[in-house]
C-alpha cells in the first residue's frame, strides 16, 4: 500500500509541476504580447542668440516624474517611454526665458526632437526684489545668500545686469554696506518694470 501511495503521492506533484508550467508559459507569452513598445527621445537645447550649446539645462517631461540636465554640448535623452503617444518638453535654465516643444515618440525608434532655443533674459525682476527688500528689512543673512546664488548663476555672462550683481556682491563681501546700498539700487534701476 506505501508503493502504491508514493506512486499516487508522485504522480500528483508531477501533473501539478506540469500545471504550472504549462500556466507559467501562457501567461509569459500573454504578458510579452501586451506588452506596451517603448520609445526614445534625445534632442539639444541651444542659446537663441548664436545657437551655441546651452548646458545644464533642465528638460522636463510635462506629467511626468520624467527630467534630465543637458550636457556640455546642450544634449539630453529620455529613454523607454511609453510609444505612440505624445510628450510635452519644458525646458528651462537659470537666466533665460522657458520654452517647450512635443514629441510624438514611436516605437524602438529614438526620435530626434526639434532644438529648443532660449532666449537670454537675465535676471529676473522678482530676483531684485527680493534682494531690496531683504536689504532694506536688516536680513544680511538672506541678503547675502540670495546675492551670493545670483553671483553665481552671473559668472560668465557679460550683461549688464550681471556686473552690477558683480559688483554689488564685492561691496557686500567687503562689508561696505554704503556701496552695497548703491550698488543695489543701481541694480534695481536696471531691472525696473519697463512701463
Amino acid at each position: 500500500m506505501t508503493k502504491r501511495r508514493n506512486g499516487i503521492v508522485k504522480l500528483a506533484f508531477s501533473f501539478a509541476a506540469i500545471i504550472t508550467l504549462a500556466y507559467s508559459s501562457a501567461y509569459s507569452q500573454e504578458a510579452s504580447s501586451t506588452a506596451s513598445p517603448s520609445g526614445n527621445i534625445k534632442g539639444r537645447v541651444l542659446k537663441k542668440d548664436g545657437g551655441d550649446p546651452l548646458a545644464d539645462a533642465k528638460v522636463q517631461i510635462h506629467g511626468l516624474d520624467k527630467a534630465t540636465s543637458t550636457d556640455k554640448d546642450g544634449k539630453y535623452e529620455f529613454n523607454a517611454l511609453e510609444a505612440d503617444k505624445d510628450y510635452s518638453l519644458e525646458v528651462s535654465r537659470i537666466l533665460y526665458k522657458d520654452d517647450s516643444t512635443t514629441v510624438n515618440v514611436r516605437p524602438n525608434k529614438t526620435v530626434e526632437a526639434s532644438d529648443v532655443k532660449l532666449d537670454y533674459e537675465g535676471i529676473n525682476a522678482r530676483a531684485i526684489q527680493d534682494l531690496g527688500s531683504y536689504y532694506t528689512a536688516g536680513d544680511l543673512t538672506r541678503f547675502g545668500i540670495k546675492l551670493d546664488v545670483l553671483s553665481t548663476m552671473c559668472a560668465k555672462v557679460k550683461e549688464k545686469d550681471c556686473k552690477a550683481v558683480a559688483k554689488t556682491n564685492r561691496a557686500f563681501d567687503r562689508g561696505d554696506f554704503k556701496s552695497t546700498k548703491s550698488a543695489l539700487e543701481k541694480l534695481e534701476q536696471i531691472k525696473a518694470p519697463k512701463m
